[in-house]
This record gives structure tokens, C-alpha cells and sequence, in this order.
């Protein structure tokens, strides 16, 4: 403790410290995934913290990797959306980064019901997957989705289930130039129109479109439908429209093209119908019409 009443820690300290926290781990196997989450958000405290951990104990490092680069992301995504502030933004984005250039994997967003937030990483060759959840304080601009697209080259998957974005999303997607799955809900009054240019996204392979049954502009949205174009250099793109139906009397109103290769109506466990179409996009859809 210095003359002011601070106390200081050395970074023997701090080792010990780490040390503690890691004989906890090992002992207490069932609460395993609880203290890793303790050593995790007290290395991403400083940077200091984390090169003590990385040059002192390589191997758990190495181990916790995947853990880290999802937690990094969970909190500049909450930085970006929540709008708070932390001294410790630029390093952890340039560790992000340099997690990224020693390990292959891809990230995944979920934008869910009630501003809840799931961010996944997931290491291409082993498939292992960590998760983390966010509540989130207000509805995402275009420009923060942007910020988070741009700051995750590696994101591949991206769902706007039930989620309001401010702004336009057929200008705010395409700066997520690797994303290779797009799962978006149709707003009322919404139209396909809006969405055509992203059948010309390089890389994605599944575009997911739900709530057109309910949008009130179904007609509108299958005529435009037929705007769309996936270019022929670029590889296949499958179009899903999914729809969950509650009343028995409701009619359905769906797109019959070329590019139609699937269509299924079946009944959940819930007492819904489940309408789903498939429509690859690298055809023309040239013919017939909403039925």
C-alpha cells in the first residue's frame, strides 16, 4: 500500500493469484465451467493480466482460447450495442485478432427475443462450440450492426429473429461480406423488393425469411420475388421461407416459380402448421404466380 492508500499488486502476486484459481479448477471438476468463467473475466480485467496467463501457464491458455475469443466478443458487442465505455476496448480487439490468426474458427450471432443475445465461436476442425449470452439494453442501429460485421470477419452466421434494427438492413448485411447464413423476420409492410440485393452476397449459401404470413403483403412479396438474382459465377444460394400458421382458417399465400424445390405443410406439437418453401436462387424465377 502506497502513501495515498493504494494497494498494488506485483505480478508474483498476481501469479499466486492465478495459481489460487487454477488449483480450484482442478479440484473442483463439477464447477469446472464457473471457475473457468472466474479466471476468464479476471485475465481480461488488464492486459497484463493476460500476458501473465499466456507466458505463465501456455497450455490452459491455449485450452481456453476459444473461451476468451467468445467472451472478447460478447463484450465489445456489448461496448458497441449498450453503450458503454472501457479502457480496454483496443486490447481486446487486437487479441481478438490475435486469436484469430492462431486458430480457425467462425463465429455465429443470434439476435432473439427480448434483446437477448447468444454468440457462439466454433472452431472449424473439431467442431467444439462456446456460447455466451448478452441482454441487451435497446434495439441495434444499422450502423452498431455494421461496427459488429466489420469487427468479425470470420462471422458466419447471423439471425435477426424478433429483433428490431434500426435502419436499412439491405445496406447495413453486405458489410458482413463472409456471412454465409442470413435468418431475418419480415416486418409488417415489408417487401422482397428490399432484400434482392442480398442474393448477390459472395459467400452466403441460406437465406432464411419468416413472418411473410403475417406481414400483410404477401402477393407483394412473391411478385417481387421474382427481382431476384444470384449471379451464375457465384456459388448456390437456397432462399427458405418458413411460416408458422396458428389459425386453422387462415389461408396461405405462397410463390410457385421454377425455382420452387420444396414445399412442405405439416403440424407442430403446438397445434401450428408449419409451412416451409426452398427456392434456389441461382435459377430464374420466370414463371407462374402467388397462389
Amino acid at each position: 500500500m502506497d502513501e495515498n492508500g493504494e494497494f498494488f499488486l506485483d505480478h508474483y502476486s498476481l501469479l499466486e493469484i492465478m495459481k489460487y484459481v487454477i488449483s480450484n479448477r482442478k479440484l473442483k471438476e463439477p464447477r469446472k465451467e464457473k471457475i473457468d468463467d472466474d479466471l476468464i473475466s479476471f485475465v481480461l480485467a488488464h492486459e497484463f493480466f493476460l500476458q501473465l496467463f499466456e507466458s505463465h501457464h501456455k497450455l490452459l491458455y491455449e485450452d481456453l482460447q476459444l473461451d476468451l475469443a467468445c467472451r472478447i466478443t460478447k463484450l465489445l458487442i456489448d461496448l458497441r450495442v449498450n453503450g458503454s465505455s472501457n479502457e480496454n476496448e483496443f486490447f481486446w480487439r487486437s487479441h481478438l485478432q490475435y486469436i484469430r490468426e492462431k486458430r480457425n474458427f467462425n463465429v455465429e450471432l443470434y439476435f432473439g427475443h427480448q434483446k437477448h443475445v447468444i454468440i457462439k465461436t466454433k472452431e472449424i476442425s473439431t467442431d467444439l462450440t462456446i456460447t455466451e449470452d448478452l441482454m441487451i439494453s435497446v434495439n441495434v442501429t444499422g450502423k452498431e450492426l455494421i461496427d459488429i460485421c466489420t469487427s468479425i470477419p470470420n462471422l458466419r452466421m447471423l439471425h435477426l429473429d424478433s429483433s428490431e434494427i434500426h435502419g436499412s438492413l439491405p445496406h447495413t448485411i453486405p458489410h458482413c461480406e463472409n456471412l454465409e447464413e442470413l435468418r431475418i423476420t419480415l416486418s409488417s409492410g415489408g417487401c422482397a423488393a428490399q432484400f434482392a440485393s442480398l442474393a448477390k452476397l459472395p459467400n452466403l449459401k441460406t437465406f432464411v425469411i419468416s413472418g411473410i404470413q403475417a406481414s400483410g403483403s404477401q402477393v407483394q412479396f412473391f411478385n417481387d420475388l421474382r427481382k431476384w438474382h444470384r449471379p451464375t459465377n457465384l456459388q448456390p444460394l437456397t432462399l427458405i421461407i418458413e411460416d408458422f400458421i396458428s389459425g386453422k382458417s387462415q389461408s396461405i399465400t405462397f410463390g410457385i416459380f421454377e425455382s420452387l424445390r420444396h414445399f412442405k405443410i405439416h403440424q407442430s406439437f403446438k397445434n401450428e402448421r408449419i409451412i416451409r418453401g426452398e427456392y434456389d436462387l441461382n435459377l430464374e424465377n420466370t414463371c407462374d404466380k402467388a397462389t
